[in-house]
């Protein structure tokens, strides 16, 4: 028989030449000793699996203990019936190199082993959350860059059509002011004469009455003249500072333009026109004696175009005054 204790914790008993496996009578001792063995064998735990090994008897191999069943029978008769066997566990207790015992070791581990359990839990758990975060910043990313790009190219088409459309525009608009330059162009006025629109105008410095005036208008083809739009008044307002000139207006039966045309629009000052029915009223005082009322223009301060033009004076036709006379431009080709 052969009993060997090694490093794996095996027992390996071979009873080879006993066939029933019993243990003899004489070895009542040798059980208590089996027990002693047993506890010794406690120090040398190291919770593997390794195959056991058969070692020749009486050698020593990695710190493994050997005994032979003569060894342990001589053991057992030294032994008392009834002797009490006390044995020290800190005897038992194999201690490591490195200072720890391996019992001490191997209760620690589970211990060392928790907190990193732990650690590597929350270590996953928290890759985990960040992965769902990636992903999540991921798909809001791609979300809002394809709404942005979608809203973009809409935009960038936007600017095409306006900037196409604004290039349409200018063109129309320089062929528009070309075809305007060849038309003034195409009507001129004699020299000294201004020209607006497609009349002419000149302004004369001498002071005559009405109709004096309108008699040196007719000398020149032209008439004095008559005025028919804002743009017109501010053209004319444009001749000088603080002017005062006859206008081709006259009461005759009414305010009316030489043409025999009421004026429309009109642009008289507060208070006016004055005689209106004055011819009227003098011929019923005195046949022999009555006195025409004409209409003359005053120069205005600028102000707002929706502001109202307040200009015209009716003055006694007798009196002395500027005057501007009208008339048609021609083409340059007649001229």
């Amino acid at each position: 028989m052969n009993l060997i204790i090694s490093d794996d914790f095996v027992i390996w008993a071979d009873w080879s030449r006993n066939k029933d496996r019993s243990i003899p009578k004489e070895f009542g001792s040798f059980r208590r000793l089996l027990c002693i063995q047993s506890l010794m064998m406690l120090r040398n735990l190291r919770g593997g699996t390794e195959t056991p090994r058969r070692v020749k008897e009486g050698s020593l191999h990695s710190g493994a203990v050997v005994m032979s069943a003569q060894s342990l029978k001589d053991a057992a008769a030294r032994m008392e019936p009834e002797e009490e066997i006390y044995v020290n566990l800190k005897d038992l207790v194999h201690t490591e190199p490195g200072g720890g015992s391996g019992v001490e070791n191997h209760q620690q581990e589970p211990e060392t082993r928790t907190p990193l359990k732990m650690s590597a839990v929350v270590l996953a758990l928290l890759s985990l959350v960040l992965l769902v975060l990636v992903v999540r910043v991921s798909v809001l990313y791609d979300r809002d860059f394809n709404q942005l790009s979608r809203e973009l190219t809409n935009q960038t088409g936007e600017k095409n059509q306006l900037q196409n459309r604004n290039q349409n525009l200018t063109e129309e608009v320089d062929r528009l002011e070309s075809r305007i330059n060849r038309l003034e162009n195409a009507w001129i006025c004699p020299r000294g004469w201004k020209r607006f629109g497609c009349s002419c105008y000149q302004f004369s410095t001498l002071y005559t009455t009405w109709q004096s005036s309108q008699q040196n208008c007719l000398r020149n083809q032209a008439d004095l003249v008559i005025i028919n739009s804002r743009e017109e008044m501010e053209f004319l307002n444009e001749l000088g500072v603080s002017l005062k000139f006859w206008i081709g207006l006259k009461n005759s039966m009414g305010w009316k333009w030489t043409i025999d045309r009421s004026p429309t629009p009109d642009f008289w000052q507060n208070g006016h026109p004055v005689g209106t029915n004055q011819r009227y009223q003098w011929n019923q005082l005195n046949q022999n004696s009555f006195q025409d009322y004409c209409g003359a223009f005053n120069s205005f301060k600028k102000g707002s175009f929706y502001y109202p033009i307040k200009s015209w004076t009716s003055e006694l036709c007798s009196t002395y005054l500027q005057s501007v006379c009208e008339k048609e431009a021609v083409p340059s080709g007649l001229l």
